[in-house]
C-alpha cells in the first residue's frame, strides 16, 4: 500500500468514525471493538434489535 493511501485511509477513519489512530487508548478500543464484533456477529445482530427506530 502507498504511503498517501495510508494517510488517507486514516484520516477517513478519524472523520467518520471519530477515532484518532494516533493515540494509543483509541486505537486500542477501536480494535478491541472490531475484534468482538467480527467475532460475535450475534452480538451486531441483539444491538440492531435493540436499537430505536430511526425516522
Amino acid at each position: 500500500m502507498h504511503r498517501n493511501t495510508l494517510k488517507y485511509r486514516l484520516t477517513r477513519i478519524r472523520d467518520v468514525f471519530g477515532v484518532d489512530v494516533e493515540i494509543p487508548t483509541q486505537r486500542l478500543v477501536a480494535e478491541l471493538q472490531v475484534a468482538v464484533f467480527t467475532g460475535h456477529p450475534e452480538l451486531q445482530r441483539r444491538l440492531d434489535a435493540t436499537a430505536p427506530e430511526q425516522e
